[in-house]
């Protein structure tokens, strides 16, 4: 007995024997579990209660239930860390989402509430990091929950860097983890020259050099002209990889990452480009996010469309190719450009693509049409445009106060424009019913 003692002592702060249950506990989770439990088979009996108790007090929004049920499984189970994320998440995500918008209360009570819920969800992980200090995903989700911008009140990417600078001392601490910290790191701007050394670092491997790198690199250059930079075109292949990348990264600029210069060396180089409306970023609204099917449109801008479609100096190639890859899923003035290059060539009917297959519905029909044939940036030819515009705008419906041809000065037409027209349809219907 007095050597025992010692060894089970020892084995429990290394965690290979757990600390024996207290009666709290025993009795909360009943007789026949207890004895399961004392009998080695914590982890069945940690499950258990996981799946049958949990899940149903979860659809039932009983939170309370919930996470007196997650102090029994940690007693139960204090070095798997599923279950201080599972918990962690419950407060968090779940408890604090549904008290947004809960009835019957008052707004200062749903507040109340909610950081109550967001803090134990902080205090789970803190729990579960004590426990488990080499455990790398905990850090991570505590990080995550930190710079949440979907929950700004508790946004602090200064605490998440803290969190991740401890990661990345870890292990097992990956190349992820070392980009994550990166990009809270450079939304403290108190540590953005620090920022913009660890960025160097990474970029000085060419297996790491993913755009998020390097329009981190340019901003930060930017911020800090007094320490000698990469040029552009070094970071960058071309003109449009340059745009892809850098406006990609200015549409995350509300989210506190680096802008310097992003927005002026995106305008230059658009400016190059000629771009028409529908296909500049800065310009059409419409546009979220820039991918590889612009880049190939913008790696060959300026475009050129001569009325005579086979002259070899011509951009009709690129249209036709483009059209033959993504169809009606092209961008708009392909799209339509497509629709033109028909013309030009005099297609008869029967070997023309029907523009029910060029366009994806008549509404977008109109608005690619009507912003090609009204935008005055490009000189691109158009061969039975207002025709097509005015027969879509016929077979659709669309009422004189928004119809295109007859108030052309309020171009460009978005998405706003065919959720407008929608609408004026869907109460027409209400009226008459």
């Amino acid at each position: 007995m007095p050597l025992e003692r010692p060894l089970g002592r020892e084995m429990r702060q290394t965690g290979i024997l757990a600390e024996p249950l207290d009666q709290k506990t025993s009795d909360a989770i009943g007789q026949t579990s207890a004895a399961i439990a004392l009998g080695g088979l914590r982890s069945l009996v940690a499950s258990v209660l996981n799946f049958s108790k949990v899940v149903p007090a979860w659809q039932e929004q009983d939170w309370v239930g919930i996470f007196t049920i997650f102090e029994q499984i940690h007693t139960l189970q204090p070095q798997v860390s599923y279950y201080y994320q599972a918990a962690a998440g419950y407060a968090a995500d779940d408890a604090y989402s549904d008290y947004r918008d809960r009835p019957g209360m008052e707004e200062w009570q749903r507040e109340l509430r909610r950081n109550e819920f967001f803090n134990k969800g902080i205090t789970y992980l803190d729990e579960g990091i004590e426990n488990l200090p080499e455990d790398l995903k905990l850090r991570e989700m505590k990080a995550r929950m930190l710079s949440d911008t979907y929950k700004p009140e508790y946004v602090d990417y200064a605490a998440a860097t803290e969190v991740l600078d401890e990661a990345v001392t870890l292990k097992k601490a990956t190349d992820v983890v070392k980009r994550q910290r990166l990009y809270l790191m450079s939304r403290v701007p108190e540590r953005r020259r620090e920022a913009l050394t660890l960025t160097r670092e990474i970029y000085a491997d060419p297996r790491s050099r993913f755009p998020s790198i390097k329009s981190q690199l340019f901003s930060l250059q930017n911020e800090f002209p007094d320490e000698k930079g990469i040029p552009l075109n070094e970071i960058y292949d071309s003109k449009g990889e340059i745009v892809r990348g850098l406006f990609n990264h200015y549409q995350r600029r509300n989210e506190g990452l680096p802008m310097a210069g992003v927005r002026e060396e995106l305008e230059a180089t658009l400016d190059e480009l000629k771009l028409p409306m529908a296909l500049n970023p800065l310009l059409n609204t419409d546009i979220k996010r820039v991918t590889l099917m612009f880049e190939e449109i913008y790696e060959a801008s300026p475009l050129k469309f001569p009325s005579n479609y086979s002259e070899e100096s011509g951009n009709w190639p690129l249209v036709v190719r483009h059209f033959e890859e993504y169809g009606s899923s092209s961008l708009p003035t392909m799209r339509v450009l497509y629709y033109v290059l028909q013309n030009l060539a005099g297609l008869p009917p029967e070997e023309r693509v029907h523009e029910s297959r060029i366009f994806p519905d008549r509404l977008t029909a109109i608005r690619d049409l009507a912003n090609f044939l009204f935008d005055e940036s490009h000189d691109y030819p158009r061969n039975g445009v207002r025709e097509q515009l005015e027969e879509q705008c016929v077979k659709a419906q669309v009422p004189d106060h928004l119809s295109p041809l007859l108030h052309p000065e309020q171009f460009p037409f978005n998405n706003e424009w065919m959720d407008s027209v929608q609408r004026w349809h869907y109460d027409q219907v209400g009226e008459a019913k």
